[in-house]
């Protein structure tokens, strides 16, 4: 028998979501959230329960794939009612997009990106499983904020004010 033969078959929809297991817990405002206890109690709680209401919503068996807005709605909604916050990094946008992109991957049968994700989630814990310093003391790793983006300033001098973009306010036709 060839070592391909003896593999175990690859279950794409467990690669896939360890992949989005993987996005949400790389995900700055969300880990901010949990650590700074924004959600008044159970943060890590609320946090995995976002992360299974989007799977749910993902999931390959679904009948109905849910767009990237339809993403987005939730997780802005859990970010400003669970967790008292606003997401106007772009961060939801670009979660949203990259869960469909690698549920169609493993949809059709190709996980290489999906397991990137999950090794990188992987890698990054052996990293941080706590560092020790010559005395053998564990060293506490501290991970600071990204910086603000820098206000825009036209040629009078004034700051250009920046709305977000909430495509759940917009109104239907």
């Amino acid at each position: 028998m060839s070592a391909l033969a003896q593999q175990a078959p690859v279950d794409a929809a467990e690669i896939f979501a360890n992949a989005v297991r993987a996005i949400f817990s790389r995900w700055t405002l969300l880990r901010l959230a949990v650590d700074q206890g924004w959600a008044d109690g159970d943060e890590a709680q609320k946090a995995d329960a976002l992360v299974t209401r989007v799977l749910e919503m993902v999931a390959p068996s679904v009948r109905r794939v849910p767009d990237e807005s339809e993403i987005a709605d939730v997780l802005h909604d859990a970010i400003e009612s669970t967790f008292n916050a606003q997401a106007e990094d772009g961060s939801v946008e670009e979660i949203s997009r990259t869960i469909l992109r690698l549920r169609a991957e493993c949809s059709a049968g190709n996980v290489a990106n999906a397991l990137v994700y999950v090794q990188q989630q992987a890698s990054s814990l052996d990293a941080s499983q706590g560092r020790e310093d010559e005395a053998g003391e564990a060293e506490e790793v501290v991970v600071a904020p990204a910086p603000a983006p820098l206000p825009i300033i036209d040629e009078d001098g004034f700051e250009t004010v920046q709305r977000r973009r909430n495509p759940r306010r917009a109104c239907a036709p």
